[in-house]
């Protein structure tokens, strides 16, 4: 699992022709049946921060069906402080928020953020 992902941070350093190939790293990460889910996580949120638009935007539609729900919580945190500094991706991050099974204190928590 480790070298997938290095290698879609590769891809990610490169030009944005390779969102296609990133895209198919993501798909084949679905259906990955066991994963750390803590480092793969903080990586996928991690790749957020560093990407292209085009690949925000992938990562983002797939972190619900990559990650684990023991990782929700987590990740909805990570989100709303993405969410703080980069405006561009707001309908996507809610989007993605909108998918993850959160606990009502979780989600009251990032309203109120």
């Amino acid at each position: 699992m480790e070298f997938v992902l290095e290698e879609a941070i590769e891809l990610l350093g490169e030009d944005s022709d390779q969102i296609p190939e990133f895209k198919l790293i993501l798909n084949a990460m679905k259906y990955l049946p066991f994963i750390n889910s803590a480092d793969v996580t903080q990586k996928l949120l991690d790749m957020i921060e560093i990407g292209t638009i085009g690949a925000q935007l992938e990562i983002l539609y797939s972190i619900p069906e990559i990650i684990p729900d023991s990782q929700y919580e987590e990740a909805a945190k990570k989100l709303s402080h993405i969410l703080e500094s980069n405006t561009e991706l707001t309908s996507a991050i809610i989007d993605c928020l909108n998918s993850l099974n959160l606990s009502s204190e979780t989600r009251i928590e990032i309203q109120q953020n």
